[in-house]
């Protein structure tokens, strides 16, 4: 019982740094560098700096331009960055794995 404890305890703690680690990258390079992963077909720069021009010569936020970025998606993108693609087991940061890890867990 004790070995089954503590190895949740490193699993929990393992995956606690892991998504802190998430939050400092969003943090980072904002949401636009963040979730433009999961649009293969968005091609535009994603920088901070180029959200800000594009807001400056268009008036479009950055939520607007999430919204216009995400329209690009596929189903499969889609899928796979919610974390609900069936191929995929249950991680909390499953969704972050690249394709060919993806294929290597089926």
């Amino acid at each position: 019982m004790y070995f089954l404890k503590k190895k949740l305890l490193a699993y929990v703690t393992c995956n606690l740094c892991r998504l802190e680690a998430e939050q400092k990258r969003l943090e980072r390079i904002g949401p636009m560098g963040y979730y433009s992963e999961w649009v293969k077909a968005w091609k535009r720069d994603t920088s901070r700096e180029a959200i800000q021009k594009h807001f400056e010569e268009t008036g479009e936020d950055e939520n607007a331009q999430l919204i216009a970025m995400f329209c690009h998606q596929t189903d499969r993108e889609f899928r796979i960055m919610m974390g609900t693609d069936v191929r995929i087991r249950r991680d909390p940061l499953a969704m972050r794995m690249r394709e060919d890890l993806i294929k290597q867990s089926i």
